[in-house]
Formats: C-alpha cells, structure tokens, sequence
C-alpha cells in the first residue's frame, strides 16, 4: 500500500505536465491559421515547424517522465520485494528457534521417559528377585531335609565288614523319590571317595525309590565283598588299614526341587572297636 501511494504521487505531476503540453500544443495549432495569403506563407511554414518542434519536445518530454514513473515503480517494486525477504526470513528464524525449543522439549521429554523407564525396569526386576527370593525362602523353610548318621560297625575276622547308616528327614515336608546306595571298601589310612552319582551306578528308574515322611528314620548298612581276615583285623585295630563306608541319598520335594546327601565313614582304630561305631570321614560328605 505504501509502494503504490509513491507510486501515485511521483505519477501525478508527470501527468499534469503531459496534460499541459498536450493543451499548448492545440493552443498552438489554432493559433496558425488553416489558410494564409501569400505574403503569409512563409509565416505559416515557419509557424508549423516550431509547432513541430514543440510536440516533439513534448512527446520527449512525455516519453521521460513515463520512463521516470516506470523507473519509480521499479524501485518501489524491488523495495517491497527487498522487505518481503526480510519478512520472509525473520518468519523463518522465528520457525528455527520454535522448532529449536520444540526439540529440546522433545530431548527433555525422551530423557524423562527413559529414566522413568529405567525406573520402571529396575523397580520390575528389583520385585522379581523378591520374588524369587522370597519363594525360595519359603521352599527352604518347607523342604525335606535328609540327615545321615552313623550306625552300628561289625568288624570281625572270618566274616565280611559291615557298616551301617541311619538316616532320618528332619525337614518340615515328605521327602519324595528316595533313593539311596551304600558302598563299602578297605583302604589304606587318607584314601578320599571321589565324586560319584547314582545315575552313573544305576539309571533312574531302575533303583527303587521311596516317600519318606517328617520326623521317619531309615537305617542302611553295607558290607565288605569278602570276607576279612585275620591279618586284615589285626591292620584294621592297629589303624594301619580303614573300612571305608559312604552313603549317597537323593530325593526330591513337593516342588520337584531335587537335592543330594552324602555321608562318608570310616572304621579303623581301638576307639572304633570299643564303641563298634565307625566314626564321620573328615572328607567326602556334602548336603544340598
């Protein structure tokens, strides 16, 4: 609007003044007579050439001051173009910074998500492992627990050794799928079982199993393949030979857990045949 405000008040003079020439002109024109006498001729010829020349200063004249106007409009028009770009990129950095600040409220948003997030995942497992503790806590306190003491010993020449086991669940729940094996042998004095499972002995399934309740005992004995002799029970009282006794029982609880215990014993020494009882080994003897 300003643009074509200029644009009017440069034109208006440039048109008054071609409106004028154009009036001096036809003044002009009839101010030289159609038809002269002769003596008047040359006076009228003369009048039409400066006439001539007159319009044509006009046309001249004319002809700038559209140039003018023209050239005005152009300047006026490249002005508002020129403030138009200006507009135009204030706009776009005023889009910049929003759609700046728009991202850091993205970034701020994403960052609280994801610690409220972590937060989530941690509180998740943090409750899981409570869990799991917990309900291994409660399976521990209501689970059979099988404890394996010595029994009587029989060491006497001229027949085998015999080794017994009693075994007792002093857990709160029936312990199922009881198995049990007894292996005895003679050694001589530090000779350690080494690890063995019953499966590698006798597969599951084939070895009779049993339930055996809360608070039930169940004795066990094994007895030496031959018979001993009478050097072999004077090496057995003089500690220099060992009857060597273990017990291996597995069994499960109500919640298919399976657990293992093993006993090992060992009968050698005066003490030993005093009390006819073999003693716990110091090694070998585990509980699950």
């Amino acid at each position: 609007m300003v643009a074509l405000a200029i644009v009017a008040l440069l034109a208006v003079p440039a048109i008054k003044c071609i409106m004028n020439s154009v009036q001096r002109i036809t003044a002009s024109s009839t101010d030289c007579p159609a038809e002269a006498p002769e003596d008047t001729k040359q006076l009228t010829s003369e009048c039409r050439q400066i006439l001539a020349a007159e319009q044509s200063a006009v046309a001249s004249t004319s002809s700038n001051y559209l140039a003018l106007a023209g050239a005005i409009v152009s300047v006026v028009g490249l002005i508002a173009l020129m403030v138009s770009l200006w507009q135009t990129r204030k706009a776009l950095a005023l889009a910049r910074e929003e759609f700046e600040a728009s991202r850091v409220d993205a970034d701020a948003a994403n960052a609280h998500t994801a610690a409220a997030l972590a937060v989530a995942r941690d509180s998740a497992a943090a409750a899981t492992r409570l869990a799991i503790t917990t309900e291994n806590h409660g399976k521990l306190r209501i689970r059979p627990y099988i404890c394996i003491d010595p029994g009587d010993g029989n060491v006497v020449a001229g027949r085998p050794a015999s080794i017994g086991f009693k075994f007792i669940n002093r857990g709160d729940t029936p312990a199922l799928n009881v198995r049990c094996l007894t292996a005895i042998r003679l050694d001589r004095p530090g000779w350690t079982w080494p690890p063995v499972a019953l499966e590698e002995i006798i597969p599951d399934g084939e070895m009779p199993s049993m339930i055996l309740a809360t608070g039930q005992q169940f004795a066990a004995h094994g007895d030496t393949e031959t018979i001993l002799s009478a050097v072999q029970y004077d090496k057995i009282k003089a500690g220099d030979l060992v009857v060597y006794a273990q017990q291996i029982v597995q069994y499960e609880s109500m919640f298919g857990d399976k657990y293992e215990t093993v006993a090992a014993l060992e009968f050698s020494g005066a003490d030993c045949f005093r009390i006819s009882r073999p003693r716990i080994a110091p090694r070998g003897n585990s509980i699950t």
